[in-house]
């Protein structure tokens, strides 16, 4: 059986690439942490909610501490 992926999904992986360029990191890293399930409506492809939760968390982690580390200022 054949599954497209989500416009859910394909932006998923957008922001998986975005979190590997600003954080200087391995995009395939990112995106093998990547769990999909099969919408039973569309038979496609979407973020399972585990993976959104854990991803959303941890971005709000990564956020929080940008906000509180010293900014790089030049002399």
């Amino acid at each position: 059986m054949e599954h497209k992926l989500s416009d859910t999904a394909i932006a998923q992986i957008a922001q998986l690439v975005q979190l590997g360029i600003l954080t200087g990191t391995d995009v395939t890293d990112h995106l093998r942490t990547l769990r999909l399930d099969v919408d039973e409506k569309t038979n496609g492809l979407v973020p399972s909610a585990t993976f959104a939760e854990d991803f959303n968390e941890n971005l709000k982690k990564l956020v929080t501490q940008a906000e509180s580390s010293t900014p790089i200022t030049e002399e």
